[in-house]
């Protein structure tokens, strides 16, 4: 439309944040896209080298139904950002502007599910994060369980080779005996 052809990059994140009532998450880079999330639908803004010069100016929605629950429960690696949200897989990907669930498998997902061993509080996700740790080559996701304060728990993600990997990969929840408030992504001179 002439409206969006008009947008700034600045003007499009304002304008998701005004859309649909539903409550923005998250933004941040991911190749030529600027990531846009909300709990319950994700934007690509399109640009080549600088937004504020050559963006295409358009928003384009790339989920109407998957989401972000929390800005730092993203993790950006090698071009594909591994995102959390509190849809049923609650797990997915995106690579190249489209959407890939990342399969959970039945076993993790009874134990994440509601009356499951694991069940986060879904109303403290504002302090859940997102890693990748090279040793093992896995993704993980920090959440608090009903009745706690922070998260003491990870979801973790293990593929045999994460970056691109098509293969489905290992899930386990690992525990920790104190709260964890915080990661880096552990990247070595190499890159892994």
């Amino acid at each position: 439309s002439a409206e969006n052809d008009e947008m700034t990059w600045t003007d499009s994140a304002i304008a998701v944040g005004r859309m649909d009532g539903d409550l923005s998450t998250g933004a941040f880079p991911l190749g030529n896209y600027l990531i846009l999330a909300k709990r319950t639908k994700v934007y690509r803004f399109d640009y080549d080298l600088d937004p504020n010069d050559d963006a295409q100016r358009a928003l384009t929605v790339i989920s109407e139904m998957r989401g972000l629950i929390a800005n730092r429960c993203a993790v950006v690696l090698e071009g594909t950002a591994y995102m959390m949200d509190q849809q049923p897989n609650y797990f997915w990907v995106t690579r190249g502007g489209a959407l890939f669930p990342l399969d959970i498998g039945r076993a993790i997902r009874n134990k994440l599910d509601p009356g499951g061993d694991y069940e986060p509080d879904w109303s403290k996700s504002s302090c859940w994060f997102g890693w990748y740790s090279p040793i093992p080559k896995s993704i993980c996701w920090a959440f608090t369980l009903l009745g706690e304060d922070y998260p003491r728990f990870a979801a973790e993600y293990m593929a045999p080779n994460i970056e691109g990997s098509d293969e489905p990969g290992r899930w386990c929840i690992r525990e920790y005996h104190h709260y964890i408030r915080g990661a880096v992504n552990a990247v070595g001179a190499d890159g892994v």
